[in-house]
């Protein structure tokens, strides 16, 4: 690499994510169908990835866990497939791998997969041929007896089978496995089904383990005439829905802003080409916050934009409802206190990296240049990915409060705040609907296009203004009056959340739901009169 703006160091960090994608996304899947292919084939893959291994340096060899897993872990448990000709092939990649490992990684992988390192340094340290058959069929019985597996094919086939059954015309799944209770768009949709028509709601929420309840979820999702979903769903990974089922993906972010989906392929951040096609590719409709961010939904799904319909975010509704606002501000000050007459800054950032990497996230902030005004509190909502908990000095006890661990939604502190500190987070769109003051935070705004990039020019989001260290920070906070441009807020809410309007899950049920939504209201319209 020889671009000059870049230091040393942030070339070790894009050469081990460019060497990460490329050990995940194009050699595994040569793996995987190498080991169903001859010893010839077999010898030759493990030859080549032996030179690929030698060619790293130990930095890269050691920080790039993707190889370790796939190498050592994928290939140990599939070893039942790994012909005893190109044992002696193997032997020496594994050698070659764990050589080019440092301590701390060698210890890392031992301590997560002990079983899978110990056979790996038993296989290093001349395996016989004897012993190498054994594991073989050891690795195969466990194999052909994982339970998940099995599992999976069954509930797969529960699935299949309840389509052939009866539809519900009258069922609605609200489908989740990213929340274990109802909240967001499918909450507001299941309160409003549940008031105002009969339709039989079922929500399928969280990863259950039971058999007796994953048997019912896939009854469910076999027998109804609409699934509704707000992210990526995998019990439908790959399935065929049913003719005549709506699958409706009603995305949990508003606006279009950081790529997601097939418009984040090829990006540090993102999956395969195979995994977003059984993602995605049965959705019958797509619900966007305005008509101005269809196409880009459109790609992201890589579905017709005749399918992509702007009812509006249903969630967003709770913004214009003064009396459920006034219930949160109550509820708030109830649980905080120490609010109560205070400036509220709330700073809600995005999370960083890829899922293994995001459950950390630090705070930016140069502690002793932070000067957050008089009279003032700061609330830290990290994004539900953040699970580590972060650090806060002992001085601003009194100052800072972290809510991440709270459960209470993001938009009811958005009521609260007086000031919202972002980044790329979808919130800001959101945050448009209250016309009040907002800093981008974007301290690292060029290493997160690499990681992801945004469908817009990332000024084209900027209702407010945008600093990249704690003093300019610090300034923009003690001096808000010149932060807050309506006309600005108004432009950007007009593009982008456009039929957020305080109607949108009334929009979504009519629209959607369409004939029979209508049979239904009328229904309980008049069991409401005969009553």
């Amino acid at each position: 690499m020889n671009c000059t703006k870049y230091t040393d160091y942030q070339k070790k960090i894009i050469l081990k994510h460019y060497y990460d994608r490329v050990m995940t996304y194009e050699i595994y899947p040569i793996i995987k169908r190498v080991l169903l292919k001859s010893f010839r084939d077999q010898k030759k893959s493990f030859h080549l990835l032996n030179i690929w291994i030698s060619s790293l340096n130990t930095y890269l060899a050691s920080n790039i866990p993707s190889i370790r897993y796939f190498l050592f872990k994928f290939l140990n448990n599939h070893l039942f497939l790994v012909k005893n000709l190109a044992l002696k092939d193997l032997k020496v990649l594994y050698k070659t791998l764990n050589d080019k490992q440092d301590k701390k990684a060698r210890k890392a992988f031992s301590s997560r997969y002990p079983l899978e390192y110990k056979e790996t340094l038993d296989i290093i340290n001349d395996y016989s041929h004897l012993s190498f058959f054994i594991l073989k069929v050891k690795k195969l019985y466990k194999f052909v007896l994982n339970r998940k597996k099995i599992k999976k094919q069954l509930y797969k086939i529960i699935y299949r089978l309840s389509k052939l059954l009866p539809q519900n015309k009258n069922k609605v799944v609200l489908a989740s496995t990213k929340i274990e209770f109802l909240n967001g768009n499918l909450l507001f949709v299941n309160d409003y089904l549940k008031k105002n028509t009969n339709f039989k709601v079922v929500p399928l929420l969280g990863r259950q383990r039971r058999f007796k309840i994953e048997y019912k979820k896939y009854f469910h999702l076999g027998t109804a005439r609409y699934i509704i979903t707000n992210d990526y769903y995998n019990p439908l990974y790959g399935e065929k829905i049913r003719k005549n089922t709506d699958y409706i993906q009603l995305w949990h972010a508003a606006g279009a802003f950081k790529k997601f989906g097939y418009s984040a392929l090829g990006y540090r951040d993102s999956n395969s080409l195979n995994f977003e096609k059984n993602a995605h590719s049965q959705y019958t409709k797509v619900i966007t916050s305005s008509k101005y961010v269809r196409k880009n939904f459109s790609e992201a799904f890589n579905i017709n934009i005749n399918k992509v319909v702007s009812t509006g975010i249903p969630r967003t509704d709770f913004f214009f409802d003064e009396e459920k606002m006034n219930q949160s501000m109550d509820k708030l000050h109830l649980k905080y206190p120490s609010l109560k007459g205070k400036k509220v800054i709330l700073y809600a950032p995005t999370f960083r990296g890829n899922p293994a990497e995001r459950k950390n996230f630090k705070l930016h902030f140069d502690w002793n240049k932070l000067n957050l005004p008089d009279n003032s509190i700061m609330l830290i909502k990290l994004h539900p990915a953040v699970t580590k908990n972060v650090s806060i000095p002992e001085e601003f006890d009194k100052k800072i409060i972290n809510v991440s661990k709270d459960n209470i939604n993001i938009n009811e502190f958005l009521i609260i705040a007086d000031v919202l500190i972002s980044d790329y987070s979808s919130i800001i769109f959101e945050y448009s609907l209250l016309n009040k003051p907002i800093i981008f935070y974007a301290y690292d705004l060029d290493s997160y296009l690499s990681e992801r990039n945004f469908y817009y020019p990332f000024k084209e989001y900027l209702y407010g203004p945008l600093v990249k260290n704690t003093q300019e920070l610090s300034d923009q906070l003690n001096n808000l009056d010149s932060v807050i441009d309506l006309d600005k807020i108004r432009t950007f809410r007009e593009k982008f959340m456009f039929n957020c309007d305080g109607k949108a899950t009334e929009r979504f049920v009519e629209n959607l739901l369409h004939q029979q939504v209508a049979k239904s209201v009328a229904e309980s319209k008049t069991n409401v009169s005969l009553n």
